[in-house]
């Protein structure tokens, strides 16, 4: 992976229930712990999905869970 650059991604974040909280991908790249209206997201266990894609076409995949905290 030394010489990958990062050409896509692609971040979705579901909420205990399944239900997708967020979504980003390259140009907005970040989650501050906020719904798609700005709400606060209650602290608590979430899930996300991730692909990236490299300039050579290289696709990964990852799933797993992160811990919000205020």
């Amino acid at each position: 992976f030394n010489d990958w650059m990062l050409n896509g991604m692609d971040v979705e974040i579901f909420n205990r229930w399944g239900q997708k909280v967020y979504h980003w991908n390259l140009e907005n790249n970040n989650w501050d712990g906020k719904g798609y209206n700005g709400e606060n997201l209650p602290e608590g266990v979430y899930y996300f999905s991730l692909e990236l894609i490299s300039n050579t076409g290289v696709v990964v995949n990852q799933t797993g869970n992160i811990t919000l905290l205020r």
